[in-house]
């Protein structure tokens, strides 16, 4: 069983996450909304939310690749 840091594992896939919800709300909603370019995939409302299923996720792989995420 490997160890890793929890809040490193976290900041890597919620950036991650948020990158490619970004990018695919610039490519479906261009043109029809009044974003700005980098038009946002998700807000600040969002984010509690979109946290918690990330990481359900995350639990779910280090689970899969005996991954034990601790604070250091």
């Amino acid at each position: 069983m490997a160890a890793m840091n929890r809040e490193r594992v976290r900041d890597v896939f919620r950036k991650a996450i948020l990158r490619a919800l970004d990018e695919a709300s610039q490519e479906v909603f261009e043109g029809f909304t009044k974003l700005p370019k980098r038009a946002q995939g998700a807000t600040d409302g969002d984010l509690p939310e979109l946290f918690r299923g990330i990481d359900a996720q995350i639990d779910r792989l280090c689970n899969r690749y005996d991954v034990v995420l601790v604070d250091y």
